[in-house]
């Protein structure tokens, strides 16, 4: 496997690690752009398209009313095509003061693939950068 398939597989799992897609978004060099408002039915979303370096582009969805993050849409290779990836986020609850979501659901292609439901969250004391930091294999 080359190393770009191996940076195109790392990536494609930030999504389902939200935490992870976050903390990559967070890279000074990501790029944000095309804000916009979006329906999902009757609610009203605000979005935004932004990359990640050398990344496909997510478009973020965020609640209008209480702009949290509840969906994180972007398109990746699933074995040899491109598919639609939708990663929905819920059922939020203040966690020492930050809101995190507690139910997480992966569409691909429009099929649900997964479900999760975190019943416990466990901070930790005091979080090394290093954790966030991209292994220098995938650099």
């Amino acid at each position: 496997m080359s190393l770009e398939e191996i940076k195109k597989i790392y990536w494609d799992t930030c999504p389902v690690d939200w935490g992870g897609t976050i903390v990559a978004l967070a890279n000074p060099e990501a790029i944000y752009h095309h804000p916009a408002t979006a329906k999902n039915g009757t609610r009203p979303f605000s979005t935004v398209k932004c990359y990640a370096p050398n990344q496909p582009e997510w478009t973020l969805w965020f609640d209008a009313s209480t702009h949290l993050l509840e969906q994180i849409q972007y398109n990746a290779l699933e074995a040899t095509s491109l598919k639609s990836k939708h990663l929905f986020l819920s059922d939020f609850s203040s966690i020492d003061g930050v809101l995190l979501p507690k139910k997480f659901e992966l569409r691909i292609g429009g099929v649900t693939l997964t479900k999760l439901t975190v019943s416990l969250f466990e901070p930790l004391e005091k979080l090394d950068a290093k954790m966030f930091t991209e292994p220098p294999s995938l650099r």
